[in-house]
C-alpha cells in the first residue's frame, strides 16, 4: 500500500471521503502504527457526538481498522456489536448484514468458529432479503473460510466459486481476487498447481488494483504451495514479500503470520535456531492480535522444535493443546495433524514440522499415482495424508474487506 492509499484510508476512515474536506490533507507521521492510533482515538471521540448512523458507520470504520491493526478481541468485537445494535435501531437491514459481517470475521479469527457461521449464516439472510449481491457474496465468503477450516474443502470451493461469479456479475474486482484466492485455499494437495494458478491469477489483478493487502495475503499464500511443492527457497522469498508488506500496512496479524510461516521453512530446512528466532518475533504478533490460527500453527512448529532438541514429553503435551485447541475451535488440519503427531511419537517415530506433504507434491509424483504407482516411503495411510482432499493448509487469510462504506 503506497503512502497516499495509507493517507487515503485514514481520510476515509476518519470523515468518509478519500480528500479531507474538514481538518485539511492528512500528514503522515511517518509511523503507520501511530498513524493507525491517531484515527483510531479521532474516531472514538466522533462516536460521542454522532446521530445513529453516523455513529453506525463510524463503528463500522472502527472494527476493520482494530481488525488490519491487531485489536479484534475487545475493539473490533466491541465496535460490530455496537453496529449491530445501531442498525437494528434504524432499521436498516443492509447496514446490520455489514456489522454482522464484521462479527462474522472477529470470531473466525479468534476460534469461535461456530458464532461465526451464525452471524455469516445472518448475514446471508439479510443479503437475500434486501437483494443485495454483494453482501451475500461477503457472507458466503465467510462461510466458505468456515466450511474449510472444519474440512469441508469441496463445499468451500464450491462457496468460493460462486463469490467469483457474483464479482464478475458486478464488475467487483476485490470479490473476484476474493473467490481466486478462495478457490486456491480449498484445493486438495493433489491440486497443488491449480491452487498456485489461481493465486498467481490474483496477484497480477491485486498489482493492478495496487491492492497492497491482497498482494501480501496472496504472497503468504502462494508460499504455502511453493513449501507443499518443495521450492523452499520461492517460498521465503515470497514470504519476506508478504512480511514487509503487512509491515508497511501496520497489520499485526499478518506480520505474525508472514514470520510464523518464515519458521516453519527455516524448520523444514534444519535451520532450527533461525525457526526459534523468527517464532519468538512471530508468537507475541499472533498472541495479540486474538489470531487463534497463528498460535495453533506455531504451537505445531514449536513441539517440532521440543522434539528436535529430545524434550519429546515437552513436545507431547504441546501438541495434546494443539488438539483441545483445535477441536474447540474447530480446526480440522490442526487436530488431525495433532492427533496423528501424538500417535507417532508414541511409536518412536517424529512428525513432519508441520502440515505439509511428506513428500513434496510434484508433477511427476502426481502422475505417477495417477497411473497406480506409489513411492516406497509411503504407506497407504501416509499416502492419504499426502494426496486426502481435507488436510491441505495455506496459512493465510482471506476475508474480502467491506471498509469502504
Amino acid at each position: 500500500m503506497s503512502d497516499t492509499q495509507v493517507r487515503e484510508l485514514m481520510a476515509i476512515a476518519l470523515w468518509g471521503t478519500p480528500a479531507d474536506t474538514k481538518s485539511g490533507t492528512y500528514v503522515s507521521s511517518g509511523d503507520v502504527r501511530r498513524d493507525w492510533q491517531r484515527v483510531l482515538d479521532e474516531i472514538s471521540a466522533q462516536l460521542k457526538n454522532a446521530d445513529l448512523r453516523e455513529h453506525a458507520q463510524l463503528c463500522h470504520r472502527l472494527g476493520h481498522m482494530a481488525l488490519i491493526t491487531g485489536n479484534v478481541r475487545m475493539k473490533a468485537k466491541e465496535a460490530f456489536t455496537l453496529m449491530v445494535e445501531d442498525a437494528r435501531a434504524l432499521g436498516d437491514k443492509v447496514l446490520e448484514g455489514l456489522a454482522l459481517h464484521g462479527l462474522a470475521k472477529v470470531y473466525d479469527l479468534i476460534g469461535q468458529r461456530l458464532l461465526s457461521l451464525e452471524c455469516a449464516e445472518q448475514a446471508q439472510q439479510l443479503a437475500e432479503e434486501t437483494n443485495d449481491r454483494r453482501l451475500l457474496a461477503l457472507a458466503l465468503h465467510v462461510q466458505a473460510q468456515f466450511h474449510k477450516e472444519t474440512g469441508d474443502n469441496r463445499l468451500a470451493y464450491d462457496l468460493w466459486e460462486r463469490i467469483e461469479t457474483i464479482g464478475h456479475e458486478l464488475n467487483d474486482e476485490g470479490l473476484i481476487m476474493g473467490g481466486l484466492v478462495g478457490k486456491g485455499c480449498a484445493s486438495s494437495m493433489a491440486e497443488a498447481f491449480a491452487a498456485m494458478s489461481y493465486h498467481e491469477q490474483a496477484i497480477e489483478m491485486a498489482k493492478s488494483q495496487n491492492d497492497a493487502r491482497m498482494l501480501a495475503i496472496c504472497y503468504n499464500n502462494l508460499a504455502d504451495w511453493k513449501i507443499n511443492t518443495g521450492a523452499y527457497e520461492e517460498a521465503q522469498v515470497l514470504r519476506e514479500q508478504s512480511l514487509a508488506i503487512f509491515r508497511s500496512i501496520g497489520s499485526r496479524l499478518g506480520v505474525g503470520r508472514a514470520l510464523i510461516g518464515l519458521a516453519k521453512a527455516e524448520t523444514i530446512l534444519g535451520n532450527l535456531e533461525r525457526a526459534r528466532e523468527l517464532l519468538d518475533q512471530g508468537v507475541p504478533m499472533a498472541l495479540s492480535a486474538g489470531d487463534v490460527e497463528g498460535d495453533l500453527h506455531s504451537s505445531l512448529n514449536l513441539a517440532y522444535l521440543y522434539l528436535a532438541a529430545g524434550e519429546i514429553a515437552r513436545a507431547a503435551q504441546l501438541y495434546r493443546e494443539v488438539l483441545d485447541r483445535s477441536l474447540a475451535a474447530p480446526d480440522h488440519a490442526c487436530s488431525l495433524f495433532a492427533q496423528r503427531a501424538l500417535n507417532l511419537i508414541a511409536d518412536g517415530k517424529r512428525p513432519t514440522p508441520g502440515i505439509l506433504p511428506l513428500v513434496p507434491i510434484t508433477r511427476e509424483l502426481l502422475m505417477n499415482l495417477e497411473n497406480g504407482l506409489t513411492p516406497d516411503e509411503l504407506t497407504e495411510e501416509e499416502l492419504e495424508f499426502v494426496i486426502g482432499g481435507g488436510l491441505n493448509y495455506t496459512f493465510g487469510t482471506n476475508h474480502i474487506s467491506d471498509f469502504v462504506m
